[in-house]
């Protein structure tokens, strides 16, 4: 009888220890998805508010340059190391990228407008995409 309850003591510490130890790795898990969660929720709320629109047709203008109209609601990162621009589906290097409309803070706001340049600007007959830093992107078929 003595020996039964023993038994039955040493199998609850170890049910117990083997619990904790599930815990323990199950919290972490859960943590680290959880973080996961929240920064791919802050990234598709960002890509959500944000939108672009090529807004002039390159091949056929004498103005040089892609001209690209931000119509989200929020600001963007119009440096040339954030905005890339693909003719026929192959990256050009952006010479420059100023924005037209600006209201004096640098910043591609709502509403304000892009010009990118790149060499050679002979676009006529060819697919031109613009992808801002979220991956937000629009394409123009000239």
């Amino acid at each position: 009888m003595a020996g039964s309850s023993a038994a039955q003591a040493i199998f609850f510490i170890a049910s117990v220890i083997i619990a904790s130890v599930v815990v323990v790795a199950l919290y972490g898990a859960t943590g680290s998805l959880s973080g996961a969660l929240v920064v791919r929720n802050v990234h598709l709320a960002d890509q959500m508010r944000s939108d672009i629109e090529i807004i002039n047709d390159p091949g056929a203008s004498s103005q040089p340059g892609v001209y690209v109209l931000n119509t989200g609601t929020t600001a963007l990162d119009n440096s040339t190391g954030s905005v890339a621009l693909l003719v026929n589906g192959v990256y050009q290097t952006i010479l420059t990228s100023g924005i037209e409309n600006d209201d004096g803070d640098l910043r591609w706001e709502p509403s304000e407008v892009v010009n990118l340049t790149i060499s050679g600007n002979n676009l006529a007959g060819k697919s031109v995409k613009v992808v801002v830093a979220n991956g937000v992107s629009d394409t123009e078929q000239l």
